[in-house]
């Protein structure tokens, strides 16, 4: 056993050392391989960069080439394009020329339609104004004669209203436009005269050698109409005279007295009274009532209730 113990002792130790010695070895031997495969790789890299720039070298000439090739190529597709190009654009420039001589040709031929046109619509245009022209002046004419119609009528009736307003108002007078004095035959003078708190408006008038006979006075609105006769009478000539004495509204209403009117040596005299117009309200008498039996048509004469109503 020890013998044994001794032997596998030894043989362990041997076994380490040979296990040593073969790492060694393989170290080194895959050193060497790493140096050789690195010497491999290094030759292998080296020839590929060459063989790389050899074809760099020809694609790159290979390009030249080529695109000089197609450079020239395009420049002829170029040239045969533009050629092509200035060809067609002859070609369309000479029909466009042509199409604008035939264009300009028919315009021509439309102007002169058109011209002509315009010419008999202006004609027509010409002969419907002066047909309208002589209608309006028709038309003018016609209101200008209505309006001379009318305007004699209105002047006719103004002529008619100022008549009637002279005849009615023409011959009011005033106190001061007719105040005067006396002295010569039939002269008049007017005046106003205060009677307490009424005003009286009193005329002389001087007639000499007329008799109560010969004096007459019709009474009208705010007046009278005066009218003398005069007989032949100690060298005076016998005459007639009339005037009409008419006051405006606007100084008052006057109501002519009968009773103070007088003839004293020559002089007559006529008194108006001032009147005051009061507003009024009227309504029928209570008792005069007869609005409940007005139906029964008692008052109704027999002969006419014999008769239909109607």
């Amino acid at each position: 056993a020890a013998a044994i113990e001794r032997l596998c002792s030894d043989h362990e130790t041997e076994l380490a050392e040979k296990d040593c010695e073969c790492k060694a070895t393989v170290a080194r031997i895959i050193q060497e391989k790493d140096q050789e495969k690195a010497a491999a790789i290094e030759r292998l890299c080296s020839d590929h960069e060459t063989e790389l720039a050899e074809k760099d070298c020809e694609c790159k000439a290979t390009v030249a080439r080529i695109s000089e090739e197609k450079d020239q190529e395009k420049a002829v597709n170029i040239e045969r394009m533009r050629s092509d190009h200035k060809t067609e654009l002859t070609r369309m420039t000479t029909k466009k020329e042509d199409e604008r001589k035939a264009t300009v040709a028919r315009m021509k031929e439309k102007d002169q339609d058109k011209a002509a046109a315009i010419e008999r619509l202006r004609s027509d245009h010409e002969t419907e104004l002066t047909e309208m022209i002589m209608e309006e002046r028709h038309k003018c004419e016609a209101i200008a004669a209505r309006a001379i119609e009318q305007k004699d009528s209105l002047e006719s009736e103004l002529r008619m209203l100022k008549h009637e307003f002279q005849s009615e108002m023409g011959d009011m007078i005033t106190v001061e436009g007719t105040a005067g004095k006396l002295g010569y035959d039939f002269a008049a003078f007017m005046y106003d005269e205060k009677r307490g708190h009424r005003t009286n408006r009193i005329v002389r008038i001087q007639c000499p050698g007329v008799k109560h006979c010969g004096i007459k006075v019709d009474v009208i609105f705010n007046g009278c109409l005066v009218t003398i006769e005069r007989e032949e009478f100690c060298g005076m000539e016998a005459t007639s005279w009339i005037r009409k004495f008419q006051f405006k509204p606007s100084q008052g209403l006057f109501e002519f007295s009968d009773d103070q009117m007088e003839l004293d040596f020559g002089i007559l005299k006529l008194v108006f009274l001032r009147t005051l117009f009061v507003n009024r309200t009227v309504f029928f008498p209570g008792h005069q009532s007869r609005d409940f039996t007005d139906l029964d048509r008692n008052w109704v004469l027999p002969s006419e209730s014999s008769g239909s109503d109607p």
